[in-house]
């Protein structure tokens, strides 16, 4: 971790200490991860109005209505300082499960303890040895984390595809699922922030029980509703260089978001209920 990070951490604790110092920090601290999430959740309503979720605003206007005008900003302010984290960073990092775990909400709250970011550095190496030989048949790459918490092991991928030259936000699309709502809008934000495409879900990846569906501005905009449901396979006659080919475009598993039915639990493939990189 280099200085400017330490110092921008810093910053963001001592602001962080100083929003409602008579709540609850563990509350404090859900709040303003559930303020950032609805944010940029929302934000992609403006351009595509259909994608407005009045209940998202809803509960975002109750929720910041318990804090001051003075607080709020303060809440903008936090937000920046972690935007400022990840650019200093300059590589995918779970800095929010950082923050949190220095404040000790892991051990003292719920027993949450994130996956250290050099170990989910080390998984991902293993696991993804030659991501650019297995798209060679492939228009991308889809990972499923059935117990994905603030998003240290998917953030891990994320840095390993950039490191072998291949776009993660383009080649690669994720389904993130927790069943803690804090920690899965931590994931959803921090991929959000790296514009990656992804389908994050709030719920039990054993029972398949389902309770909140959060899609990133990048799915949206990459129009990955559409891609998911095509063959994720080139066509075997192609001969053309890669970057010349004609795109046919992608793939499974299909985002919990586009089924018909998510009463049933045949409507959830089992294909997701793995730490699975379909490679």
């Amino acid at each position: 971790m280099n200085q400017t990070v330490i110092n921008l951490t810093n910053d963001f604790q001592t602001l962080f200490a100083s929003i409602a110092p008579s709540k609850n920090r563990y509350t404090v601290f859900s709040d303003f991860i559930f303020l950032t999430a609805a944010a940029l959740r929302n934000a992609v309503g403006h351009p595509f109005r259909h994608l407005f979720n009045q209940d998202i605003e809803n509960e975002y206007l109750k929720v910041i209505s318990a804090y001051t005008k003075d607080e709020a900003g303060k809440f903008a302010n936090l937000m920046g300082l972690y935007v400022c984290i990840a650019e200093a960073g300059q590589e995918p990092h779970d800095h929010l499960g950082d923050l949190f775990m220095q404040q000790g909400f892991g051990e003292a709250c719920k027993g949450q303890y994130f996956t250290p970011s050099p170990i989910s550095d080390l998984m991902a190496k293993i696991t993804t040895p030659d991501i650019a030989k297995s798209l060679e048949h492939k228009n991308f790459l889809t990972v499923s984390d059935p117990a994905c918490g603030a998003g240290s092991t998917l953030l891990a991928v994320v840095k390993e595809c950039r490191a072998q030259k291949v776009n993660p936000q383009y080649q690669l699309w994720i389904q993130g699922i927790d069943i803690d709502r804090t920690a899965a809008l931590m994931c959803y934000i921090q991929l959000s922030m790296w514009h990656i495409p992804a389908e994050i879900c709030v719920g039990n990846s054993l029972s398949l029980e389902i309770r909140e569906v959060w899609n990133t501005p990048a799915h949206y905009l990459g129009g990955w509703s559409q891609k998911l449901v095509k063959p994720n396979k080139l066509p075997s006659s192609v001969t053309k260089p890669r970057e010349q080919q004609e795109i046919v475009i992608p793939a499974q598993p299909t985002p919990i978001s586009e089924r018909s039915s998510q009463k049933s639990n045949k409507a959830y493939g089992k294909e997701q209920l793995g730490f699975d990189f379909q490679l």
